[in-house]
């Protein structure tokens, strides 16, 4: 990472100065492909030096069934490829339009006679069963789900069909009847299954999956499955009442609201031509939480980094000092000054 300042510092004054720099770590200056890592059978990640917008993939294990998808970056390309039993792929890449690389990778494979009649390779949920300490059964895990958002089941391999004749079953323990349920492959990786149906609070549910309800992308279906949960109190949740000043209603900001504990965004703001900007985020997990905001620029919504050859700073990124804790069924201000 790198640092520079855009003007000139006076040694000779006998004020002490305060610099600030803004380290960055510079985008390289061509577009170069940096290699490819075999993660398990059909699935491969393809490295570039720069975020891509396109890339077409030519090669002799390729069928239509194979789909790709970037990361967040947009420099790392998720490749899945159904030819799992192939121990060598050719592979021609061009990344948007321009750059063009031929390379040769040992794949991770299974034999076709193995995924036949090899029943644990068959489709299965990541989560897994609770072993006790001493050598007793299995124990199946009573998993916590958040009230106000849908149940996720992630996959070992990417959905690719559906069969409708088999029925799945999700139930309150207590009442035990079949609730209304809307389920969805989630995108782009095709690895979870989303569930959404009214939940109540503080409540144990079990979802059944019946035998050969999924297929994965290599042509195996699942085995049946229970997974059992509850969800969590509404005494558990507040809401953030946000107010955002901002002292330069000519620039625009991208204010995102972070829980410490985990990192992760629970809400992100953009104001623009606006000197203030007042929003409700409705059932938040309580817990303490942190503001930081993008300087952008370009108005793009994301953060830029900088260049040194051509003399461009990063994007600044104001983080705030102040931390807020939410206390379940309380609403909480948080001001923030731009």
């Amino acid at each position: 990472m790198i640092a520079f300042s855009d003007t000139i510092l006076d040694l000779s004054d006998t004020i002490p100065q305060k610099v600030e720099l803004h380290l960055f770590e510079e985008r390289r200056g061509k577009l170069s492909y940096m290699g490819e890592k075999v993660m398990k059978p059909g699935f491969i990640q393809f490295y570039f030096s720069q975020p891509i917008k396109t890339l077409r993939i030519e090669s002799n294990i390729s069928t239509d069934k194979d789909f790709y998808y970037f990361n967040a970056t947009k420099d790392t390309v998720n490749y899945w490829y159904s030819a799992y039993s192939e121990k060598k792929a050719r592979m021609f890449l061009v990344a948007n339009d321009t750059l063009k690389d031929s390379v040769r990778i040992t794949l991770q494979n299974i034999t076709v006679d193995s995924i036949v009649r090899n029943r644990r390779l068959a489709l299965t949920p990541d989560f897994q069963l609770v072993k006790s300490i001493t050598s007793a059964p299995n124990k199946e895990n009573i998993n916590t789900q958040e009230l106000f958002k849908p149940l996720k089941i992630s996959f070992t391999y990417p959905i690719t069909g559906i069969n409708a004749s088999k029925a799945f079953h999700l139930y309150a323990d207590s009442v035990k009847k079949d609730l209304p349920v809307k389920f969805s492959i989630d995108s782009p990786g095709k690895q979870v299954l989303i569930f959404d149906f009214p939940k109540t609070e503080s409540t144990n549910y079990t979802l059944e999956i019946p035998d050969s309800a999924f297929q994965d992308l290599f042509g195996t279906w699942n085995t049946a499955f229970k997974y059992k949960f509850k969800t969590t109190s509404k005494d558990n949740y507040g809401n953030l009442n946000v107010i955002l000043k901002s002292a330069h209603p000519e620039k625009n900001f991208v204010v995102k609201i972070i829980d410490v504990s985990s990192d992760v965004v629970i809400a992100e703001i953009h104001i623009s031509n606006e000197a203030e900007k007042k929003l409700l985020v409705e059932n938040v997990p309580a817990g303490t939480y942190k503001v930081i905001a993008i300087d952008d620029a370009n108005n793009n919504g994301v953060w830029d980094t900088g260049n040194f050859k051509e003399k461009i700073q990063p994007e600044r990124i104001i983080t705030f000092k102040d931390t807020y804790t939410l206390k379940g069924g309380w609403d909480l201000d948080i001001e923030v000054h731009l």
